[in-house]
Order: structure tokens, then C-alpha cells, then sequence
């Protein structure tokens, strides 16, 4: 049999097999790739995240699984940190427009899927059964729309934005595709492009959970 070849030289020790591939800090350009709303294990929503592009070189494809956590109202602040980010991840996946704020909005986690954004990644140390862990999160609130001109520094994959089309419009209005007019609402794309968004988030599925922002 033949032997096959493999390429390792981006391993240096054997300490760089370990764990998983976690991505390094930096700014990136993300896809939604899934979303576990179970709560299972935790009281909170998690979105599967991969890298397009960004600040730091050789990330592409590395993912993560992002935590937002529900709010509690039993915390000192009231939930309104966890509140906080998700309503800045709606916002800049296009899930909800500035326009809602004040108000509450049914956020339905599952058109997230396929959304493209841009994040500031930090990673996390924790310690269980005597190992550290490194893992990565999106640092407070730090999520934008792709054409936000806040990130316009951020790297960002050519050919993942081109498969939003022309329907980018301005972090006002969000970056997500509109459904036109007399045409059927596609469904949710694959991985790398960003579906069809609803025409308000008020109108989407049942399984949508009313989120209040009314002290945004």
C-alpha cells in the first residue's frame, strides 16, 4: 500500500495537538454556521461561529460556539448585560433593526443561520480537573454589521460578501438580504452566505422569543 502524505508543519510540539483549534484574539469576519437553542446543559442560547478573514493571519475556518446567556432578572444588573448582547447580535446580523430598540422583539434564533457579521474575539482561561482551557469568545458587545464603518478596518472575505449581493445597505438598515417583493422568501442558505431575512422580525416562526429592549 501506498504511504500518504501529510502536511504538519503548522504543529511545532506535541503540545500543539492538544485541545481544540481555537482561534486567536483578534477582529474577525464571521458566518453563523448553527444554533443550539436546547438550553440542555445551560440557560442559554449558543451560536456556532467560523472565521471568513480577519486581523490575524491563518484563522480561516477555525469556529467556536459563542454563549448568550438568558437574562436574569435575579442578577445584580438585572439581565441587562446578557440583554445587551443579544440584542447586539440581532442588530448585526440583521435579526432586528435599530428601530426596535425600546421595545420588545421576537428574536427567531434559527434565521440566524448562514448571517455574516463582524466580531472582536478574546479568549478565556478556565481551569477544570487540573488542565487550563483557552476558549474563545466575542469580547462584550463587540459585534457589527460587515459594512458597519466602525469595522471598515477589519480584513472581510470578498467572496463571501459578494453572495449577499446588492442588498447590502447601511448598518441602519442592517446587512442582510430583504425578500423582494412578490417573490417567496427563500430559504436559510448555506453556511457561508446569508439567508433571506424576514421582513420584521415580529412576523417570524412561533419558535421566536420576545426579548424587551425598552431601556435601549
Amino acid at each position: 500500500m501506498t504511504a500518504e502524505t501529510y502536511d504538519f508543519s503548522d504543529f511545532g510540539s506535541p503540545e500543539d495537538l492538544q485541545g481544540y483549534d481555537t482561534p486567536a484574539e483578534g477582529q474577525y469576519h464571521v458566518v453563523v454556521n448553527d444554533v443550539d437553542q436546547s438550553r440542555e446543559k445551560v440557560n442559554a442560547v449558543k451560536v456556532e461561529c467560523s472565521i471568513l478573514a480577519g486581523t490575524v493571519p491563518k484563522q480561516e475556518g477555525k469556529t467556536w460556539w459563542e454563549t448568550f446567556w438568558d437574562p436574569n432578572p435575579d442578577n445584580k444588573d438585572g439581565g441587562k448585560f446578557a440583554r445587551k448582547r443579544i440584542a447586539s447580535f440581532a442588530l448585526a446580523t440583521g435579526l432586528m433593526t435599530p428601530r426596535q430598540l425600546g421595545q420588545a422583539v421576537a428574536i427567531d434564533w434559527e434565521q440566524a443561520k448562514g448571517r455574516q457579521f463582524v466580531c472582536k474575539v478574546g479568549i478565556r482561561e478556565s481551569s477544570k480537573d487540573g488542565r487550563t482551557y483557552r476558549n474563545a469568545e466575542i469580547e462584550r458587545t463587540e459585534m457589527h454589521a460587515v459594512n458597519d464603518p466602525k469595522v471598515s478596518e477589519v480584513p472581510k472575505n470578498g467572496t463571501a460578501l459578494a453572495m449577499l449581493g446588492n442588498t447590502v445597505s447601511t448598518p441602519a438598515e442592517q446587512v442582510q438580504p430583504q425578500p423582494q417583493q412578490q417573490q417567496p422568501q427563500q430559504q436559510a442558505a448555506p453556511p457561508a452566505a446569508a439567508p433571506e431575512a424576514p421582513a420584521s422580525p415580529q412576523a417570524a416562526s412561533g419558535k421566536a422569543a420576545a426579548k424587551d429592549w425598552s431601556d435601549f
